[in-house]
């Protein structure tokens, strides 16, 4: 298809789609160098195209400097011809192919940007238009994106049909990789970022010493450089007749040569893992990896291989080490123990994709297209905006059950443990099934270098990084398999651990009650992993099951354990109150009597010693010490909402409401209740509403309500971030120092003991003023879990006390409703289930959704579809599926229109203006008069009504 031209080609946008003055369609930029790795930018160039019978003066500038075109330069037979034109014709790139056309020496190509005009006896016939032309990079007209390296050309995805593999994860499976190395009878084809493992060298030199062709193509420059064992690894190869050749340098096309794959003979072994003792050597790293017994698989790797290894930015190794140092390095030793196997499996197909090119698309629609799990396993993401994680969210937001493990490792630990908490939190704010976390390897490998994704019954298993490299080289398949119960191998959580613990060593009826009652539970995973150990450990010590307990017996269990918590020599506080807390909650949901029997202790207030608490004048100190607006807005939001450090960490902008001019309301998340849908506590703000409004005011993000309210300020790019908790903690314990306070007297805790003395103080304050502004009840801890709390008069109290008008309405759920399919306790006003997605709300469908259902007469496919995943908007269908939907609810609603009363014909009316022809219209028909005329056929209706609203609806 030729390139239009007569507009203006921009590096950065899509020519305009408008017609040249003379009709010269077939002339016009094809391609810019303007910014070659060579000095002075030797062999910078433009290629033109110019088909046959377009005679006249050609002419090609750049506002500067002109160069005429040959007249006899135009081809023959309707074929294009190419001119380059540049002012070093000797030191244009290996491959560029045309007539070379010799530009004056002011024809240059500014690398900052430049405007090139090509004109046709004087009248401008196509235009292009760049800025900061990348180094290196081509642009090129008929691709996307339009900057590509030089001698990169993407491929198309490699499909290949039902076949066999052998699926297996690291450190448990090593013997896989060498045992198919060990097997090659003609080829292997090894590539890698890095190679560094004696294993695999003895390997590769056996099976050159018994005559297969075997090459190995690495990354120049990895991270911390070439290690000496990987000279020396590549050394005894390439002594041992083995090629060995190196991607990167000056001319690299991409920015890291990242792939770890090796072809043999028919068989295509892709991995997760370099190759080195702690990836495929099984010394450390938690991999993943497949062998696919396909030849059509094999040859398309073999083929990315020939690129990447004959491309100008690949050089032998016997060249590139010439000259050069190596670093030292230690090599992982760790050993582990085997826990999975690997396992062969029948797969429907194979799809293999690269990058630069087509793996970002095609892992997104993977992703896109999961309808029941998806399951991530990555050593980090690249930030909440990476394409692969914003497709992960969009699978949870319409109901799909997502996991995602990230690694814990030294050098990402901050960064994924903040990443998962903001994930965390916008699933429990959003009622998403989505679950995230940091893994804790427990002696099963070192550290989480899998790069994987299970969606529905597909894998995609590889190099793949969730990072913003746009010039990464990698490869990776994706394998649609008919075992649903291949899933994220190392995603044993600790709840799950802990219930099998359970499942091991207790017997019935202990076993069976727990797990009811866990099964029932709406916790958190800590509080869940916590309340299972405690009642587990309880099991193990009681002579008879937990249910037949009374108190006196469990009193004894205690002291048996050692933890009698009448003693003050015993535990602490806090873990004998966990014990009783966990008995109690599991004694309430069998209805037993002893619950009653029963206190959970709280902290003894009467016990704080008021000399170390700090005083109302020492927190003014450090809201006067603070330099900076946020720093003030913090403490001073700490003093009066008395919120968890978790809690305030995790405050957004909307969470901050302004009332009139006299105070806000703040909603702050609450771990005290499990109503994963429900609003947190509402607090008053009168003291800090000035300091947090003077905050806002500077706030980077104030317009975004799902910003953090007290964000990250160290640098533009993590504007609107969460600060993480030892943040708050570093900031308040830095000022404190300043102030001349003692630091250690300085913390989350020793606020909310402040606030609580002093309201203790004030006569204006009551016993259910201090227990809402703290967030605890005496008497017990987590009792919200299973009752929802009235907040509104404690609101208007705390307002009354600081004399405020307390006569405002204040918007605050006053009862919990039960979910119909699940039996899951939520907050009043809650649209979705937060267990089983189950909409609870008719309201709470989207119109078009509603309609469908109101107007359906069977429950059909389509129907029973519908009302099974409640999709939450038009998007989340397929076409064929909007297109049915679309039909159907405007054949329905013209047949009320027709049918019904002069009431329901209005509704009917007012709902398909809105749907189909309304500002915000949502549905189209797409269907054609025939069509239409099926779905009305058997309407009994007069024939000028159905012929009319067909009408309609095809118009």
């Amino acid at each position: 298809m030729s390139p239009p031209s007569g507009g203006v080609a921009s590096a950065a946008s899509p020519p305009p789609d408008s017609s040249p003055p003379h009709d010269d369609r077939d002339a016009y930029v094809v391609s810019l160098y303007p910014n070659p790795f060579a000095d002075g930018d030797r062999g910078e160039f433009v290629v033109v195209g110019l088909s046959a019978e377009r005679s006249g003066n050609w002419t090609l500038t750049d506002g500067e400097a002109t160069v005429a075109l040959p007249t006899d330069a135009t081809g023959s037979n309707g074929s294009p011809t190419r001119l380059v034109v540049t002012v070093t014709p000797t030191a244009l790139p290996n491959g560029t192919t045309g007539r070379v056309v010799r530009a004056p020496a002011a024809f240059e190509l500014a690398n900052g940007g430049e405007r090139l005009r090509l004109k046709r006896d004087g009248v401008v016939v196509d235009r292009v238009a760049y800025e900061n032309a990348p180094e290196g990079e081509r642009w090129r007209r008929d691709r996307t994106p339009r900057w590509r390296p030089l001698g990169f050309s993407p491929r198309s995805v490699a499909v290949a049909g039902s076949t066999t593999a052998e699926t297996f994860v690291l450190p448990d499976a090593p013997d896989v990789p060498r045992r198919t190395l060990r097997s090659a009878d003609r080829r292997i084809l090894l590539a890698g970022y890095t190679f560094a493992s004696p294993h695999v060298a003895n390997l590769l030199v056996a099976a050159a010493e018994r005559g297969v062709r075997v090459r190995v193509l690495v990354d120049d420059a990895p991270v911390g450089g070439t290690t000496i064992r990987q000279a020396a690894a590549l050394d005894r190869l390439e002594a041992a007749g083995v090629d060995v050749a190196v991607v990167g340098g000056e001319r690299a096309r991409y920015d890291y040569h990242h792939p770890k794959y090796a072809v043999v003979d028919d068989r295509a072994l892709v991995l997760t893992e370099n190759w080195k003792p702690s990836g495929t050597g099984g010394r450390s790293n938690r991999g993943w990896g497949v062998r696919v017994a396909s030849t059509a698989t094999a040859d398309e790797l073999a083929a990315v291989f020939r690129t990447d290894a004959t491309g100008p930015d690949t050089t032998p190794w016997s060249q590139f080490r010439r000259g050069r140092s190596f670093t030292a390095s230690r090599s992982a030793n760790g050993t582990y123990r085997a826990q999975f196997d690997s396992r062969s499996v029948a797969v429907d197909r194979v799809r293999l994709v690269t990058a630069p090119g087509n793996a970002e698309r095609a892992i997104v629609g993977v992703v896109d297209s999961a309808t029941e799990r998806v399951s991530v396993v990555q050593p980090t993401v690249g930030g909440r905006h990476h394409p692969f994680l914003r497709a992960t969210l969009r699978a949870a937001e319409r109901g799909v059950d997502v996991r995602i493990l990230l690694s814990g490792t030294w050098y990402v630990a901050e960064e994924n443990r903040r990443l998962v908490d903001w994930l965390n939190e916008r699933a429990e704010r959003r009622n998403l099934p989505l679950e995230a976390r940091v893994a804790a390897p427990d002696g099963r490998f070192e550290k989480i270098h899998a790069k994987a994704v299970v969606a529905d019954d597909r894998v995609v298993v590889g190099s793949v990084n969730w990072n913003p490299y746009p010039r990464l080289m990698f490869q990776t398949p994706i394998v649609g398999h008919k075992m649903v119960d291949l899933d994220v191998a190392n995603y044993e959580s600790d709840v799950q651990r802990e219930l099998n613990l359970v499942m091991d060593s207790l017997d019935d009826p202990n076993k069976g009650d727990i797990v009811d009652y866990i099964d029932a539970l709406d916790a958190t995973p800590a509080t869940t992993r916590d309340y299972i150990g405690r009642l587990r450990r309880l099991s193990a010590n009681a002579e008879k099951p937990l249910r037949k307990l009374d108190r006196r017996e469990f009193k004894n269990v205690l002291r048996e354990m050692g933890r009698d918590y009448d003693s003050e020599n015993g535990y602490a506080d806090g873990t004998r109150r966990k014990y009783i807390e966990a008995f109690v909650y599991f004694s309430r949901h069998h209805n037993l009597d002893v619950a009653d029997n029963l206190t959970v202790p709280s902290v003894n207030q009467s016990k704080i010693d008021e000399d170390v608490v700090l005083s109302f004048s020492e927190v003014s100190t450090l809201i006067e010490t603070a330099s900076k607006p946020r720093q003030k807005a913090i403490i001073a939001t700490y003093w009066e909402a008395a919120p968890r450090v978790t809690a305030l960490a995790s405050l957004r902008v909307g969470d901050y409401e302004p009332i009139e001019d006299t105070h806000a309301i703040l909603t702050t998340p609450t771990g005290a209740t499990g109503l994963k849908g429900a609003d947190g506590r509402k607090k008053p703000l009168t003291v800090a509403r000035g300091y947090v409004d003077k905050w806002l005011s500077e706030h980077p993000c104030a317009d975004d309500d799902d910003a953090a309210l007290f964000c990250r300020q160290d640098s533009e790019k993590h504007y609107g971030e969460h600060m993480t908790p030892e943040s708050f903690r570093v900031k308040i314990k830095r000022i404190a120092r300043e102030a001349g306070i003692d630091p250690e007297r300085v913390n989350n805790h020793a606020f909310r003991h402040a606030r609580a003395t002093w309201m203790r103080k004030k006569d204006e304050y009551g016993p259910g003023d201090i227990e809402h502004n703290l967030d605890w009840t005496e008497g017990t801890n987590q009792h919200e879990r299973y009752e929802h709390i009235n907040q509104s008069d404690q609101i208007k109290s705390l307002l009354r006390a600081a004399d405020i008008d307390a006569d405002v309405d204040i918007d605050v759920e006053e009862e919990a409703i039960k979910c119909p399919r699940c039996d899951t306790i939520m907050a009043a006003g809650t649209s979705q289930c937060p267990r089983c997605h189950l909409r609870v709300s008719d309201d709470a469908r989207p119109q078009w959704l509603q309609a469908f259902f109101d107007v359906a007469e069977e429950d059909d496919d389509l129907t029973h579809y519908l009302r099974q995943h409640e999709p939450r908007n038009i998007g989340e269908l397929g076409f064929q599926t909007f297109k049915q939907v679309s039909a159907r609810v405007a054949v329905g609603l013209v047949k009320k229109q027709i049918e019904g009363t002069d009431e329901e014909a209005a509704e009917a009316r007012e709902t398909l203006n809105n749907l189909f022809e309304g500002e915000d219209s949502v549905l189209s028909a797409h269907l054609s008069e025939n069509e239409l005329e099926h779905h009305f056929s058997g309407f009994e209706a007069p024939r000028e009504a159905v012929e009319e609203s067909i009408e309609t609806l095809v118009d």
